[in-house]
């Protein structure tokens, strides 16, 4: 990428090159490879994939409606609404993580609009290391 700035002492043009790799620190952390990850392994999958027995024991991030059987579920938007659910997604990573859970779950949002964003930050979160 090249960056023009004016130096007004040589009064000319100058073209800086910045090479954006993989070494070099991002400028915000949205250019990790992963981003916040809860403490307790999050992972990605519908409420009907999750064995009756696990979830009594796991927590999990709902879109909208509340799943049945787990021992504590979060819901980030009752009304559906995926800017509503975008602003509560740390909040509700964040009130899990410190249940001690054996595992987070997340219902996959759909990746329309906002959603794409939400499922990013989902899978970074389940690919990271925890803590």
């Amino acid at each position: 990428m090249v960056r023009w700035r004016w130096r007004s002492w040589r009064r000319c043009w100058v073209a800086l090159e910045l090479q954006v790799g993989a070494r070099e620190k991002p400028l915000v952390p949205g250019q990790l490879p992963q981003h916040y990850a809860p403490h307790t392994p999050i992972r990605i999958a519908p409420p009907g994939e999750i064995p009756p027995g696990l979830r009594k024991r796991v927590g999990y991030l709902a879109f909208q409606e509340v799943p049945k059987g787990f021992k504590v579920v979060k819901v980030l938007s009752p009304t559906g609404s995926l800017l509503e659910a975008a602003a509560h997604l740390f909040e509700a990573l964040h009130q899990l993580d410190r249940l001690g859970l054996e595992a987070i779950y997340a219902e996959p949002i759909p990746e329309v609009g906002l959603g794409r964003a939400i499922m990013d930050r989902l899978r970074r979160a389940s690919s990271a290391e925890p803590g």
